[in-house]
């Protein structure tokens, strides 16, 4: 016995749509739904974007000799770049 496997979207009507395969058509067949889990806006970016300061406190213990910098000063430094 063949079986396929599809990834698709259920409708919001709960409707599912499968492609066009003849063999199938008229034929009975038994469906098994696993549901994957959506994920969030932040589960799809896959770096995490840290302001200046954010960086600096997260990595200050792996970072040494740097004072502290605000975003501002930052910024400046990259504009006279």
């Amino acid at each position: 016995m063949d079986s396929y496997r599809f990834s698709t979207v259920i409708s919001d009507v709960g409707v599912i749509t499968l492609p066009p395969i003849p063999d199938l058509h008229n034929m009975e067949a038994e469906v098994l739904i696993i549901p994957k889990r959506r994920k969030s806006q932040t589960e799809k970016t896959k770096h995490k974007i840290y302001s200046a300061t954010d960086f600096l406190n997260e990595f200050s213990g792996i970072i040494t000799g740097m004072e502290q910098i605000t975003d501002e000063e930052l910024d400046l430094l990259k504009q006279e770049q």
